[in-house]
């Protein structure tokens, strides 16, 4: 009974680490249920000068993206000038730094009658690696261009991208931002 509350444990730290975060804001007062029809600037707000992102073929996937959350959500897209709201995004690179962690490990098992248990730890070398995120901001604003919402995540960027990966890195950042709007009531 023991081990299987260990394991449990276990398996939850794990996931825990595993889990994505989205930096969310809203104006509080305004009822988003009202929010039908949208536009979308091509260009983003401000981007960054590297060449992994800063490209036609990356807007075009955004744009994409946003139109099948968007539509899914049951919003409408308009090319009129009159819309309840506008999206926009900005694009950027931050530049990170990580060194391995110290660590505990503790193992349980048994054979039989006999149970046994062990203890680990592990003493990290002086390494520190960089590397690179890709942080998509993605806002919502009136036609006046007032900020109503603003959602933000970030993932690592890779070298040696493919159509493919790239499809996947927009898919999965921008799919992670908009499944927070609309915001629900009484969430904040």
């Amino acid at each position: 009974m023991a081990y299987t509350h260990y394991l449990l444990i276990t398996v939850v730290l794990v996931l825990s680490g595993c889990a994505k975060y989205v930096n969310v804001d809203y104006d509080k007062h305004v009822n988003f249920r009202t929010l039908n029809t949208y536009q979308i600037q091509y260009h983003p707000v401000q981007v960054t000068q590297d060449p992994r992102l800063n490209s036609p073929l990356i807007y075009d996937r955004l744009q994409r993206v946003i139109d099948f959350n968007l539509h899914h959500k049951g919003f409408t897209k308009q090319a009129q000038k009159t819309v309840d709201f506008q999206v926009k995004y900005h694009l950027g690179v931050k530049h990170k730094q990580e060194s391995d962690p110290s660590g505990v490990t503790l193992g349980f098992g048994h054979f039989g009658r006999h149970s046994g248990a062990g203890f680990g730890f592990n003493v990290p070398y002086e390494e520190t690696h960089y590397y690179e995120s890709v942080v998509l901001t993605i806002d919502i604003l009136t036609p006046s261009g007032q900020l109503l919402w603003r959602g933000a995540s970030e993932r690592r960027l890779l070298d040696g991208a493919t159509p493919e990966s790239n499809d996947t890195l927009i898919f999965e950042l921008t799919t992670e931002i908009l499944d927070e709007f609309p915001p629900v009531p009484g969430q904040a």
